[in-house]
């Protein structure tokens, strides 16, 4: 029995070996059909680690918001070497000046959210003289915003509080919501064909977010006065005397 096991073990091995020696061929002819076809790049991938609060110089951003309006961040002055459809290499890891250091609040409706393919959701806020901006949120995944990051706790809480009640999806969703946003400027750039205007600053990404019934008698007022600019004659004729 031990000479007829014995055999049985030697007859598989020489089988298994041979096998093992036909596949190898094949194993090496594919190395390099997947060498040359490399995975899919994330959509996002440009300065991702400022936007996600990952990089080096995320310990210098001041931790105290500063208040503000879209419409006053819209006239912040984007820097000279920073063109608008494309990002320099020193940019890649770097931030854009005192206005990527700082961490904003701003009061305005919101009025559009998407899922983006790179986990984002992007959401479209308007001030309250009708100028609107982008702000994003990360997705808190340690596979994409690194744990090691002083605002990944912030930025997990800010989306889960936004998407609990919103819920974006692939394609852009309307809505007529109000809330007071808190994020860290960020110098966006053009995609596509569409020509770009502005500085094209975003919060980028948001580390707070507190849903608001109405807006608030200062944010109303602005409206107001905005509506009555708009409706007001460009050249108003001069009172005629007596």
């Amino acid at each position: 029995m031990n000479r007829i096991l014995l055999n049985c073990i030697l007859l598989s091995a020489l089988h298994t070996g041979a096998c093992l020696a036909q596949q190898e061929p094949a194993k090496s002819a594919q190395d390099p059909k997947k060498a040359e076809t490399p995975a899919p790049a994330r959509s996002g991938r440009d300065r991702w680690l400022i936007k996600t609060a990952s990089d080096q110089g995320a310990n210098s951003i001041a931790r105290r918001p500063e208040k503000t309006t879209v419409e006053k961040l819209r006239a912040l002055p984007r820097p000279a070497d920073y063109p608008l459809d494309v990002t320099p290499e020193k940019y890649q890891t770097e931030r854009a000046g005192a206005v990527e250091k700082t961490i904003y609040t701003v009061e305005a409706d919101i009025v559009e959210a998407r899922l983006m393919p790179d986990g984002d959701y992007r959401v479209m806020i308007r001030g309250a003289k009708g100028e609107t901006m982008v702000l994003e949120m990360p997705d808190p995944d340690p596979a994409i915003t690194s744990p090691s990051s002083p605002f990944a706790y912030a930025i997990k809480s800010a989306r889960e509080q936004f998407g609990t009640k919103v819920k974006p999806e692939r394609t852009a969703k309307p809505l007529n919501l109000h809330a007071r946003i808190t994020g860290i400027g960020f110098f966006g750039r053009q995609y596509g064909k569409q020509a770009a205007t502005g500085n094209l600053i975003q919060l980028h990404p948001v580390v707070d977010f507190e849903w608001q019934d109405d807006a608030s008698p200062e944010f109303v007022a602005a409206k107001q006065a905005a509506a009555k600019d708009a409706t007001a004659p460009a050249n108003p004729a001069p009172p005629s005397g007596k």
